[in-house]
């Protein structure tokens, strides 16, 4: 019957022995399946490496016996089995999954919340780790640049105590820098724009006006900083820009533009390199007023020099006729002599001051080229 309804063609093996030897026949390969005893199946199938099916027949019905006198027994489990067997959570069920079911041990929710957690704390601190190390090497990169940087500041620096030229100023700038940052250095001198940029290389005043980063920074009166992609493709620098980053500082000293400190740098400078480079600006803008001054003291002194030499040409012009006058009157005029004498003495008064007013001009002289 059971087996024609399944539609099944099997061959029955009668096995002598008890239930564990149908398990072992087929945990041996002697049959496909066996048929043993649910309870038995549930509490050893898995001892032989064997699982249950859900297929059940021929049950066998298991029930409370009592004494014939008795009876009123089996009548009050008979209820109390009814009233467990309505309820899911009753003792009942309980006891059956507990010793015949497949109750399969339920892990804890706050397990999964702890290891959540820990999980969580795991991830954060390897992150952290990392984070921490990119900073300090990011940190460790920034301060040895910043060393380098400020190396060439201090030759720069230097070579503004000596130097007394702006042409040169901008080209030995330029040639510190360049071992380090692609650097162009203008100044808008008396005589014209001085322009030196990476090889020494002089520009005309109008090439360095088609360059519209420094243009910009210029009608701005302030640092402008344009990202590689955002260089003005109209600029000259365009050819580098697009791969660089791009800086410049005017260099104003008293609210005066004294020229530009341009630089192209292949990665993003920090706030203390940019700080640095602009007080760079701004000494060089100091240093190109300081040589003026004295290029201008120089040119008062050579002038002065020049007036005091003619004030004692004009003296002693001056005293070689008054010494004419004075003898030429003593013999033919004797009775103008005193009258022309007196204003002959005048006017040598007014010479002698002359002369005092001269040498004084000779100690201020003096002391303008000492300062």
């Amino acid at each position: 019957g059971l087996v024609e309804s399944f539609g099944l063609n099997c061959e029955f093996i009668d096995i002598v022995g008890d239930y564990g030897d149908v398990l072992t026949a087929v945990k041996e390969g002697r049959a496909d399946a066996g048929v043993v005893s649910r309870l038995y199946a549930d509490f050893n199938a898995k001892n032989f490496g064997l699982s249950s099916t859900s297929i059940v027949f021929s049950p066998v019905e298991l029930r409370f016996a009592a004494p014939k006198n008795r009876t009123s027994l089996l009548s009050k489990i008979d209820k109390h089995l009814s009233e467990l067997k309505k309820d899911e959570n009753s003792v009942y069920y309980s006891y059956i999954d507990k010793w015949i079911g497949h109750e399969e041990e339920e892990v804890p929710r706050w397990v999964y919340a702890v290891f959540f957690i820990l999980v969580t704390i795991s991830v954060l601190a390897v992150y952290k780790e990392y984070f921490i190390r990119r900073e300090l090497r990011k940190r460790e990169e920034e301060l040895i640049r910043t060393y380098g940087l400020l190396k060439r500041i201090s030759r720069i620096n230097e070579l503004m105590l000596r130097e007394k030229d702006v042409e040169s100023l901008a080209r030995k700038s330029v040639e510190v820098l360049g071992d380090y940052l692609n650097a162009m250095v203008v100044i808008f001198s008396k005589d014209g724009i001085i322009a030196y940029e990476g090889g020494s290389r002089v520009l005309k005043k109008s090439q360095v006006e088609k360059y519209h980063c420094i243009r910009n920074a210029l009608e701005r009166r302030s640092p402008v900083y344009f990202s590689p992609e955002k260089h003005p493709r109209s600029c000259p620098h365009f050819k580098t820009g697009f791969k660089f980053h791009s800086y410049v500082f005017p260099a104003t000293y008293k609210g005066n533009v004294k020229g530009v400190l341009f630089i192209q740098s292949e990665y993003r400078l920090s706030s203390r390199e940019t700080r640095h480079l602009r007080t760079l600006a701004e000494d060089i803008a100091f240093a190109v007023h300081s040589i003026e001054m004295e290029e201008e003291k120089d040119a008062i002194l050579n002038q002065l020099d020049d007036n005091i030499n003619d004030m004692m040409a004009l003296v002693d012009r001056i005293r070689n006729p008054l010494s004419v006058i004075k003898g030429y009157s003593e013999i033919f005029c004797e009775s103008a002599y005193e009258k022309i004498d007196t204003q002959v003495e005048r006017i040598l008064d007014i010479v002698r001051t002359i002369e005092e007013r001269w040498k004084e001009s000779e100690r201020l002289k003096d002391r303008l080229k000492r300062s």
